[in-house]
């Protein structure tokens, strides 16, 4: 059950290109699961979360180190899910009176509103501040 959770959130965010934390636990992933992508997965190209799904598909035949790296990658980016969504709430306004132009993929929404931060409400501020990744 655990890698279903990580292969819809890993694959959701890591291989279509997300932040700097899906790119993380992708490496992380990529690292751990190295072999079993040899021998398992050496004809899926990367992208969409296929290489997830072709782990998961073979979930029977990796490392304890693979399931973990797995694991851990979707905790990693379910919280940076849920900071996604908490900046969003609180910066709404802010997003669509000075950013709504702005692609909100690669992290380009939170650069905006960095860029204006002495244009955005307080409440879009502290919660930048809130989730900044250290």
């Amino acid at each position: 059950m655990r890698k279903l959770v990580a292969s819809v959130v890993f694959g959701s965010l890591c291989f279509s290109g997300g932040t700097a934390v899906a790119l993380d636990a992708a490496e992380g992933v990529k690292k751990a699961c190295e072999k079993e992508i040899a021998s398992l997965c050496s004809d899926v190209p990367e992208g969409e979360a296929r290489l997830v799904a072709c782990l998961y598909s073979h979930e029977d035949k990796v490392s304890s180190a693979c399931d973990r790296a797995l694991y851990e990658a979707a905790a990693q980016l379910g919280q940076a899910v849920e900071a996604m969504q908490f900046v969003a709430e609180e910066c709404k306004e802010d997003i669509a009176k000075t950013c709504g132009d702005v692609p909100a993929m690669k992290g380009r929404l939170r650069a905006c509103l960095a860029e204006h931060e002495k244009q955005i409400t307080p409440r879009c501020r502290a919660a930048l501040q809130q989730t900044a990744v250290r």
